[in-house]
């Protein structure tokens, strides 16, 4: 498969895990809906397609951004998650200007059954390393976390 329609198809994967934690925020109360995206038609172009983020909720009173990742790790709890760190997202994505003030990550266990909560409150605790990315075949640039400023939350059942 090439670099392209291997990112598209992550994106595309990625849409399941944005669809489960938007329902939960709006279950909780938290009036919350996708911020729409566009696909760049081929990675030359991928700049210009870049996205503003993926949920808007209403939290607190004001307007914020929640930026959701899904795992292929299995975990059920902080003890559980498989590393000492915390890879919340490419340093650029996070450190770019956005419409909304980020209200933080949450990365999704791959049984869809909760999550790690990375709140913007804890930036503080978050430095950038340089990773091998498998995906790009390059080092980049990571924004980190280590596990002990992060929470898990249990959402339940898989089906959202």
């Amino acid at each position: 498969m090439n670099l392209h329609k291997e990112i598209m198809q992550r994106i595309d994967e990625s849409e399941d895990v944005v669809d489960l934690i938007c329902r939960w925020l709006n279950r909780k109360g938290f009036d919350a809906k996708k911020i729409p995206a566009t696909k760049t038609p081929d990675y030359k172009h991928r700049m210009q397609h870049t996205d503003d983020g993926d949920i808007a909720a209403l939290i607190k009173g004001k307007q914020q951004r929640v930026e959701v990742k899904g795992s292929s790790k299995r975990f059920d709890s902080i003890e559980s998650y498989p590393y000492p760190t915390v890879i919340i997202d490419e340093a650029y994505k996070v450190t770019k200007e956005h419409t909304l003030p980020l209200y933080g990550y949450v990365i999704v266990n791959k049984q869809r059954t909760g999550f790690l909560a990375i709140p913007f409150t804890t930036k503080e605790h978050w430095y950038t390393s340089d990773k091998f990315d498998s995906i790009m075949q390059q080092k980049r640039k990571f924004m980190i976390c280590n596990k002990k400023h992060v929470a898990y939350v249990n959402i339940g059942k898989s089906n959202g």
